[in-house]
């Protein structure tokens, strides 16, 4: 169990490096391959990770340009891009004690990054059963993986469903409907059996027709079902397969 803990962390720490690494390239290109801006941010972030260890208090940007201006060799107009640059990044946050590098190294913070990647619109009840939790905890723990630029959230009427930051925005609602087990599992029966009316699905599943339909409109209206006869419904194929590429959890 101890080396599972261990292993996770390592990939989580992985995972941090390649999302820095590629940010890096990214900035790279934006300045025409130059390096320069990238080593001014790395310049500025590291003696923002000092100046929170020393002073074992929050960050404060006025602090950190001081301590920039006396420290590093840079125009005052340099510092200002790098913070700017780095704020806008994620990678500090005013107020804050840690930084993004802080942020996987906790351990239940880094396992809940790993489940609602790969359970892309999962809810906050989800998260608390799986990892065991309460309310509180899980809410500090979302809250800092949202302030660092991990991890995104979007409403969809009473549920609030969480996201890898990254990943795209297209089919969120799809994505968190899915996540209700009743809709779940009209979604697939209709999988199973296409065609199916709405009086079948619910002999089939043992529930109400109306209970049916309920389910049955939500899904119509995010297009990954659609009626294929007078009274039968069948899935929107390409949908559900590119679906099933971004969030292989719901390959069934």
């Amino acid at each position: 169990m101890i080396y599972t803990i261990r292993y996770k962390a390592c990939l989580n720490y992985f995972a941090w490096c390649i999302i820095s690494l590629q940010e890096a390239n990214s900035t790279r290109e934006r300045n025409g391959g130059s390096d320069q801006n990238v080593s001014n941010d790395d310049l500025v972030y590291q003696v923002a990770v000092e100046l929170i260890s020393r002073t074992n208090k929050t960050l404060d940007i006025k602090q950190l340009f001081d301590a920039c201006l006396q420290q590093l060799q840079l125009p005052a107009k340099t510092i200002n891009s790098s913070i700017y640059n780095l704020i806008k990044k994620k990678y500090i946050v005013e107020g804050s004690k840690l930084t993004r590098q802080d942020i996987l190294s906790n351990e239940l913070r880094g396992k809940i990054y790993s489940y609602v990647q790969g359970n892309p619109g999962c809810r906050v009840r989800d998260i608390r059963r799986e990892m065991s939790i309460d309310n509180a905890e899980s809410h500090w723990h979302l809250k800092m993986l949202e302030k660092f630029g991990f991890l995104r959230n979007k409403r969809f009427g009473k549920y609030l469903c969480y996201f890898d930051a990254s990943f795209p925005e297209d089919h969120d609602e799809i994505l968190c409907i899915l996540r209700h087990n009743t809709t779940y599992n009209v979604f697939y029966d209709i999988f199973l059996t296409p065609n199916s009316t709405e009086g079948e699905i619910a002999q089939r599943l043992g529930i109400h027709p109306s209970t049916v339909k309920y389910h049955v409109d939500k899904l119509t209206k995010t297009a990954l079902v659609h009626q294929s006869s007078d009274s039968g419904f069948s899935i929107n194929t390409d949908l559900w397969n590119s679906i099933v590429q971004m969030a292989p959890s719901f390959s069934g």
